[in-house]
Formats: structure tokens, C-alpha cells, sequence
């Protein structure tokens, strides 16, 4: 027995219909799950950061002495997170992926996310090449300096954790973008087409400083 044209033309119709319906609810609670995401990250964020303003409310007395490098098992070890690579395409990319390598302690990476504007990263050599300080057997580049000097501050100072840092305000300056809500302000630039980590000369020389009071310049460099 053959089934009339028109009731196989209506059976596919049918068939198509319900399909499209059955990919668009789960479209919409796609959308609605990833709003959701976004809500809780933002109610963690802000979670974060009166917690943060009470912490230093509470022990705004004596400043801590500061760092060394060589007393690394002093600095308590931050908590396991959830840091991702997320590569450097966007400017929240980047700054996950800085966490990540800096949780992981690779400062190869974390070197390759500093960016130093041209005559700031000319200062910082020519601290590194101070015959005194005989930096050069340490750091062969401002950029290896940069990395441990901020993974050592990050140790002490951790980072907010992951879908909290997913929801920090990053305010465009023009090719540079500001992240509020981390414990030291952090700027981030788009560099040759991936973002990138921006210090300045008078950053890193204050990190080293704060690192280890022999590696303060007398004068600025």
C-alpha cells in the first residue's frame, strides 16, 4: 500500500518542526545556563572583593617585611584553583592564562606574557648589567626578572580564583586595558596581535626592591 504524496510531504514537515523546536529549547537553556554562569561569577566577584576590603581593613597595621627570593618555603603555597590556558586572544584570556602559568611555576610562559615598552625594558637591562649586583648569572633577560619577581609577589599575595578572575571589570585604554579587583593593579596590552602583561621599568625595579632590599638602585637607572 502506497501512502499519498501529501501525507509523506506533511509526516517530513512534522518531522521538521518538532526537530527545529526540540534545538531551539535546548539553544535557550544553553543561553540561560550560561547567563546563569555569568551571575554566579559575578556574585563571587563581588563576594571577593568585600571580603578583601575587610581583610585589609583588619590588618592595616604593620607592613610585612619584605621578600626574598631565597626564602621561597616562607611564602605559604596558594590553594589549588581552577586556572585555565585560555591563550592570549582576548585581554580575559591572557589574564587567566598569566595565573595559570604562574600557579604552575613556568616561568618560560610567564616570560612570554611580560610585555616591556622599548625604552623601559633599555632601563631595566642596563639595571641588569650592574657589575655589583652581578644580576646577569640570575636573569639573563628583563623579561625571566619579570617573571620570577611576579610569581614570588602572586605567592604572597595570591590572585583571585579563577571564575572569580573571569569576572573582574577590564576597562579598555585604548590599546591597553586596566583589571581592577586584584591585589596590585595590572594592566594588560595588545601586543602583535596577543595580549601581554605591561610593567614598566619603575614596576619592576620596585618588585626587585621589595624582593630583596640589596637589588634597590640607588638611583633610577
Amino acid at each position: 500500500m502506497r501512502l499519498p504524496k501529501y501525507s509523506l510531504l506533511g509526516a517530513f514537515l512534522g518531522t521538521g518542526i518538532a526537530l527545529g523546536g526540540l534545538y531551539h529549547q535546548r539553544s535557550t537553556r544553553q543561553a540561560e545556563l550560561a547567563w546563569f554562569r555569568h551571575e554566579n561569577a559575578l556574585l563571587h566577584y563581588k563576594t571577593y572583593q568585600s571580603e578583601q576590603t575587610r581583610l585589609a581593613a583588619a590588618t592595616a597595621a604593620p607592613a610585612a617585611p619584605p621578600l626574598s627570593p631565597t626564602r621561597r618555603d616562607a611564602v605559604p603555597e596558594p590553594a589549588g584553583s581552577d586556572y585555565r590556558n585560555e591563550g592570549q586572544a582576548t585581554a580575559q584570556a591572557a589574564l587567566q592564562t598569566f595565573a595559570w602559568a604562574c600557579e604552575q611555576g613556568d616561568r618560560a610562559i610567564v616570560s612570554a606574557l611580560i610585555h616591556l615598552e622599548p625604552e623601559e625594558r633599555t632601563r631595566v637591562e642596563a639595571f641588569l648589567d650592574t657589575p655589583t649586583l652581578r644580576l646577569r648569572t640570575r636573569w639573563l633577560t628583563a623579561e625571566l626578572m619579570a617573571a620570577d619577581l611576579l610569581m614570588l609577589g602572586i605567592l604572597a599575595r595570591p590572585l583571585p580564583p579563577a571564575d572569580i578572575l573571569s569576572a573582574v571589570p577590564i576597562d579598555t585604554v585604548g590599546t591597553g586595558q586596566a583589571v581592577a579587583g586584584t591585589p596590585r593593579p595590572i594592566r594588560l596590552r595588545l601586543v602583535n596581535g596577543a595580549w601581554k602583561y605591561e610593567l614598566s621599568s619603575a614596576e619592576l625595579l620596585t618588585l626587585a626592591s621589595q624582593a630583596d632590599a640589596s637589588l634597590r638602585p640607588t638611583q633610577a637607572p
